[in-house]
């Protein structure tokens, strides 16, 4: 697995992390990291978000909501933004 692959279908990764259970990711053909795939027992209680946890998704969500445009593509950015400025010395 690539990592561009991971960017682009993680959840696709995941699933064949779930399936493998471990999934070797790739950056220029070198193996960088491993995803491990952690059994789950049914019983299992969920794990707790931390204060420093909840803190920091507060904190991604502001800057999501201050800047709307993270995390979209370029099409998408080219869209809402508009051609891109030229100068007048290019003409």
């Amino acid at each position: 697995m690539t990592k561009t692959e991971l960017h682009r279908q993680t959840a696709k990764v995941l699933a064949v992390a779930d399936a493998e259970k471990s999934v070797v990711v790739t950056e220029r053909g070198v193996p960088r990291w491993r995803i491990d795939a952690i059994p789950l027992k049914e019983e299992s209680d969920p794990i707790e978000a931390t204060e420093e946890h909840k803190l920091l998704v507060q904190s991604r969500a502001a800057e999501l909501r201050a800047d709307p445009s993270i995390g979209m593509n370029r099409v998408a950015l080219n869209a809402r933004m508009g051609p891109p400025w030229t100068s007048s010395l290019e003409h």
